[in-house]
């Protein structure tokens, strides 16, 4: 009997390795449900132990896990998804276990900003990242760059828990017919930490960025819009006392480049380490 379990479990997992992209594709929901305040720290404690070891708690919290309407699905070289399996706008979640990088991608507009939940998948599957969230509902149905109590802040939270010296990435997109100023009509990237300062991590990564013929703007510097001063994530991690959240905003052009060229991504995986 021991025999079979095994067996079907084993099965289980072959079938799911396959099939990670097509997964993600079908995390999109147009129904979102308002998460409470309770589960939402519940989740934060649940996340912060799936990240440490999931291979290990993906299991001995999966009752805690289906609370929350979620489940975790074990895919080929290390990788697992954490999926909303009520289909009510909880986030989609990916976590690399064999990642020597402690990085995250996050992605809070992946129906509205074009191409930035490709790109951010791309770079989690061809990076060493070790984990990354993207929200399955469109942010005119629930804005998670902008809405505090939701799962996806909640795994933003435990992150930075969890590896509190190592940077998140959240990736926007934006069009430069919209900006007000010179600096905004003539960007392809923009960085920004959520404040209205630099520091040395945007200064490096800029650096690094411009070597890809970009033009690179640094909020608080060279540019004053798209700093994401309002951004829900980067409020909450601040109040965390974590200070390696990076905001960056690609123009349109840009965004079309990184998904059809292999180089330009494997640069930018260079640029945000």
């Amino acid at each position: 009997m021991r025999y079979i379990v095994l067996l079907c479990v084993s099965f289980f997992i072959l079938e799911a390795k396959s099939h990670m992209h097509n997964t993600y594709k079908q995390s999109k929901t147009k129904v979102y449900t308002e998460v409470s305040y309770e589960k939402y720290q519940s989740a934060i404690e649940i996340f912060i132990a799936i990240l440490k070891n999931p291979s290990l708690n993906m299991y001995k919290f999966s009752k805690e896990l289906s609370s929350l309407g979620l489940e975790v699905l074990k895919f080929k070289n290390g990788f697992f998804c954490i999926l909303d399996k009520t289909n009510k706008g909880g986030g989609f979640y990916i976590i690399n276990e064999t990642s020597t990088s402690g990085s995250m991608l996050s992605a809070p507009h992946r129906f509205h900003d074009f191409k930035t939940g490709s790109i951010s998948y791309k770079l989690m599957i061809k990076g060493n990242y070790k984990a990354a969230a993207f929200n399955t509902v469109h942010r005119k149905i629930m804005d998670a760059a902008h809405t505090q109590v939701t799962l996806f802040n909640a795994f933003h939270i435990a992150f930075s828990r969890t590896y509190p010296q190592e940077a998140i990435y959240q990736l926007h997109g934006f069009s430069n017919k919209k900006r007000s100023t010179l600096a905004g009509q003539e960007a392809d990237i923009i960085i920004s930490n959520g404040s209205r300062y630099t520091n040395k991590r945007m200064q490096i990564i800029q650096k690094c960025l411009i070597k890809t013929d970009k033009k690179v703007a640094l909020y608080g510097k060279n540019i004053f819009e798209l700093g994401g001063t309002k951004n829900i994530q980067y409020k909450t991690l601040s109040q965390e006392s974590y200070r390696n959240f990076v905001h960056i905003e690609l123009n349109l052009y840009t965004r079309k480049e990184i998904v059809s060229q292999a180089e330009l991504i494997e640069n930018i995986i260079g640029c945000l380490p």
